[in-house]
């Protein structure tokens, strides 16, 4: 009998570990992702059929190495879910009806978040200490997991990290597969992904520059292009103005780099759309231009060529296309010089306006395009302005809200703030400095609505 018995057990603890096997950790129901290509929607949420995945609130580590209260952090920017065809109740309610994902801390500044597949990406502070025993908040790490909470992996943690300088890119191959792009201010890798993840593949390093096209830019040309120091017998060249660099296109799905035929002293990207690239030097040391070239049908020669120029001066950032297949309108963006204004230049006539689309005082961050609209942010609100009448109009205005960190899905932008007063709730409650997630209507129509989940402590009289 007793053999028996322990052969029972043996069973069911065979099917009980199964069991857990097979679901894993999730920690909300399973849904389905039928688009088989990356889901990117801005860097702060994505969205996927119904879901939005997004940080229930944001706190920003900032530069320190130690000094940041992970754990305290992580019970409010923590990764939550919400179903977006729930019935939200008042604009300042606290969203009760959210499913926890996981316990990361997700909303902050180096937030990189998509879907592929089954998977939901997204990047957290790193909590893996130094040899000598000390945190390192301020390094990045990689995680996906599924899109029910299951199987949490970390695949990468840099070793270092320079927000000021760093970019982070999904980007499709020639062979159809998706590579994560990952330049930490210095070095610069790709990761293979799908359902079984590739080995980090190292670049280069020391790099100078960088010219990579957007997530959901359209790019025939599936390449990367980047500058590095020139080196003689294994020596980094003097650093100056007008230093040697080598310039390389590298084709991420089979590793393999090409030098550039040829490129002008001190060659040096600014940006990209699509197979545009944008760069620059230092030949004219006097009034360096600006110049740009469609990579799909040219040879890689960047020597500023005239018929290249795009604009007269090379301090120029943050290039973006507007108002794309308007042949009145269509053209580009950019943030100017010292002036730091936002400039246009239409492509029909191949001239940039006098005078600033957006001047400097008005804007801290550029958001993203739609159409023919700029959307931009300062610590108050979110606004935009048409390229064809050139009238700026406000989306939202609130006390306080973390400019430049936004989601883009389905007509609605997602940002943080933090909270307003209900004018007609007559309690007093306890001070919360919290930033929170919040959506508005492009157009501002509706107001906006917050969707974290959060808990409001009465203050009682005594």
């Amino acid at each position: 009998m007793k053999k028996k018995n322990k052969k029972i057990l043996k069973i069911l603890s065979v099917a009980v570990l199964s069991m857990f096997a097979f679901t894993g950790c999730a920690t909300v129901s399973n849904i389905q992702n039928d688009y088989s290509e990356l889901i990117f929607n801005g860097g702060q949420a994505v969205q996927v059929g119904d879901y939005l995945y997004y940080g229930n609130g944001y706190t920003a580590v900032g530069s320190s190495a130690t000094d940041f209260a992970y754990d305290a952090s992580a019970n409010v920017s923590y990764m939550n879910r919400i179903n977006l065809t729930n019935n939200f109740g008042k604009p300042l309610d606290a969203q009760k009806d959210t499913e926890k994902v996981n316990s990361k801390v997700i909303g902050y500044e180096n937030q990189y978040m998509f879907v592929l597949g089954d998977f939901v990406y997204y990047t957290s502070a790193n909590t893996h200490k130094t040899s000598s025993l000390e945190n390192a908040y301020n390094l990045v790490s990689f995680f996906r997991c599924r899109l029910n909470g299951d199987n949490v992996e970390e695949f990468y943690t840099t070793s270092t990290f320079d927000s000021s300088k760093s970019e982070l890119r999904v980007l499709k191959g020639y062979d159809n597969n998706y590579y994560f792009i990952i330049f930490d201010g210095s070095e610069l890798s790709s990761i293979r992904l799908g359902s079984s993840l590739g080995g980090r593949e190292v670049i280069a390093t020391d790099v100078q520059s960088l010219a990579m096209p957007n997530e959901n830019d359209e790019y025939s040309y599936k390449q990367i292009l980047y500058t590095v120091n020139k080196t003689e017998e294994g020596t980094t060249s003097s650093s100056s103005s007008t230093k040697e660099v080598e310039v390389y296109s590298y084709d991420y799905s089979t590793n393999k780099k090409t030098k550039a035929i040829s490129a002008a002293t001190g060659t040096k990207f600014v940006g990209r759309q699509g197979d545009i690239v944008f760069y620059t030097n230092s030949t004219n040391t006097i009034a360096p231009p600006t110049y740009y070239k469609n990579l799909a049908n040219s040879s890689l020669i960047f020597s500023g060529n005239g018929n290249e120029l795009f604009y007269d001066r090379a301090d120029i950032k943050d290039i973006q296309s507007i108002s794309v297949g308007d042949s009145v309108s269509e053209g580009y963006i950019f943030v100017g010089g010292t002036s730091s204004s936002v400039m246009y230049r239409n492509e029909r006539t191949k001239q940039v306006d006098d005078k600033p689309l957006i001047e400097k005082d008005n804007y801290t961050d550029l958001l993203f395009i739609d159409g023919d609209y700029i959307y931009y942010s300062n610590s108050t609100g979110i606004y935009r302005i048409s390229v064809k009448n050139k009238q700026p109009e406000t989306v939202v205005e609130m006390t306080e809200i973390v400019s430049g960190k936004y989601a883009y899905s389905n007509n609605y932008i997602y940002f943080y703030a933090k909270l307003e007063n209900d004018e007609n709730d007559e309690k007093t409650y306890e001070e919360d400095n919290n930033y929170y997630m919040y959506r508005v209507h492009k157009e501002g129509t509706g107001g906006y609505q917050i969707i974290s989940n959060f808990t409001r402590v009465e203050v009682k009289e005594d």
